[in-house]
């Protein structure tokens, strides 16, 4: 059960629940003390989306930051493999 903070660098902020790997709650706005956060532009999220862009290309190039525990970084890495 984590609570995740998607930031548009040139954007809004969202934020969801990530709990057995399932989404809910999503809401606009920032989070209150997020264990997850990510941020990027809303061309790399559009690009992501698109599916045109892979999560560890992102990372690589660093059009994406993921701040986040050690523990809820080895979580996450199957959502970007």
């Amino acid at each position: 059960h984590r609570t995740v903070e998607i930031q548009v660098s040139d954007g809004d902020t969202y934020n969801f629940v990530l709990d057995n790997a399932h989404v809910s709650g999503l809401q606009k706005g920032p989070a209150q003390n997020p264990e997850i956060r990510v941020i990027a532009s809303s061309e790399t999220f559009d690009l992501l989306w698109k599916r045109e862009l892979r999560p560890m290309k992102a990372l690589a190039l660093r059009k994406l930051q993921v701040k986040a525990s050690l523990e809820d970084m080895l979580r996450l890495r199957k959502f970007f493999a």
